[in-house]
This record gives C-alpha cells, structure tokens and sequence, in this order.
C-alpha cells in the first residue's frame, strides 16, 4: 500500500465505479494542473488513484484540452 494515497473508503468514494459525468471531467481537466490529486479524488469522490488514471487516458486519447475548454467556457 502506498503511504501517500489514502485506501479506498465507501464513505468518502461515493462515485466509485460509476460512470464519469461530462461535468466531472470538465471540473478534472480544468482543475488537475493546479489541485492536488488526493483533493480533486476528496472532491469528486473517486480514489486518488482513478484520477491519475483518468487524466492519463483523457491525454492519450487527446479528449483532455477539449474538456478543459469546455470547463473554462461554464
């Protein structure tokens, strides 16, 4: 286990396993660059861990700008 990341939680990771919605990956994308991972997981309900894997993937599949964009335009 990693000492920096907090273990999974049902009481704080409400949304774990289900579906992003288009509002949380705007707040993610618009976010990431200037929050701490473990506050943005406290904030969206997820694990540390799934935002790391989240914004890798949105930057791969180059759907992260996009959503940042669309965060900035709310």
């Amino acid at each position: 286990m990693n000492k920096y990341r907090a273990p999974y939680d049902p009481e704080v990771h409400d949304m774990h396993q289900k579906v992003w919605s288009e509002e949380d990956l705007m707040y993610l994308c618009l976010m990431y660059e200037n929050t701490k991972g473990a506050d943005l997981a406290l904030a969206l309900g997820r694990t540390h861990a799934t935002i790391l894997s989240k914004v890798y993937h949105l930057r791969k599949t180059r759907k992260f700008d996009e959503y940042k964009r669309k965060g900035k335009a709310m």
